[in-house]
């Protein structure tokens, strides 16, 4: 056992300087782990004041009415950029709808008479023969360019809907542009710009030009139509006024008494004089 005089001695030194040191850390570490929580204490507090500036910052809202506006002036210039083309193109298909009042009717009509009435009574030989070949096909081709021409303005000038074939854009290209402007409520990019161009090149292809095209169609129509009539005649038909013998349905005998077959003789001789 310890003697009391080395009892005394620890706990001399217990209250020295050794002591002293075990307390001062004790001390230390007491504050380390209030100045921690109260660090915690405080980046909790300015963490909830944080969230409550977020809720009630007018910043977000402002943000939103940046972006809103910012998709408003795009669309809006979109809009202004296509105004042009599309006025032009209603006017086409207005244009298009009076064409049709005036000349489809009788353009159906024309369409359903065959080759072979348009030549009846035209030359079946030499020059006039040539000259009604050529005029027929020129009504033939302006029909057909007609048709042509009108089924391309009919696709592009389509507002209801965009029309692919083949899985490429062929029509509806008011439709077209009116998708982009609303696509552009997401963003703008270099594809959506070369499809808003190609769609804009399109329309305007129909242009009023095309209306005047397809009544020159008609001019040329209604021209070959009257030179064609020009060269029917009565004359040029030529009428056979024999009687075929497939036709001829009399009977020998019948034949005779008209005077129209031979009349065998029975007291002929064939080694007689009278052959």
């Amino acid at each position: 056992m310890p003697s009391w005089s080395s009892l005394g001695f620890i706990k001399g030194v217990a209250n020295g300087p050794v002591g002293d040191l075990a307390q001062a850390m004790e001390k230390l570490g007491a504050l380390e782990v209030r100045a921690q929580r109260a660090v915690d204490a405080a980046v909790a507090g300015k963490l909830k004041d944080v969230i409550a500036s977020m809720n009630t910052s007018p910043v977000i809202e402002q943000v939103q009415v940046k972006k809103a506006d910012a998709v408003a002036d795009r669309q809006a210039e979109l809009r202004r950029r296509a105004t042009p083309y599309l006025n032009v193109a209603a006017e086409v298909r207005a244009s298009l709808r009076e064409f049709d009042r005036l000349y489809k009717p009788s353009l159906d009509a024309v369409s359903e008479i065959s080759r072979a009435e348009w030549l009846a009574g035209t030359p079946s030989e030499g020059r006039g023969a040539h000259a009604a070949a050529a005029f027929f096909a020129q009504i033939a081709n302006g029909l057909a360019a007609i048709s042509s021409l009108r089924e391309s303005l009919e696709l592009t000038l389509r507002t209801d809907h965009v029309i692919y074939r083949d899985g490429s854009l062929a029509g509806g290209y008011a439709a077209e542009l009116e998708r982009l402007i609303a696509a552009a409520a997401y963003g703008w990019s270099p594809e959506k710009e070369r499809e808003w161009v190609w769609a804009i090149t399109r329309l305007e292809m129909a242009s009023p030009d095309s209306i005047t095209t397809l009544v020159l169609h008609v001019k040329g129509v209604v021209g070959a139509a009257q030179r064609l009539k020009d060269l029917r005649s009565a004359e040029n038909v030529s009428v056979s006024v024999s009687v075929p013998l497939y036709d001829d349905t009399r009977t020998i005998h019948q034949k005779q008494q008209a005077g129209d077959a031979p009349v065998a003789n029975a007291n002929w001789d064939v080694f007689g004089g009278d052959r």
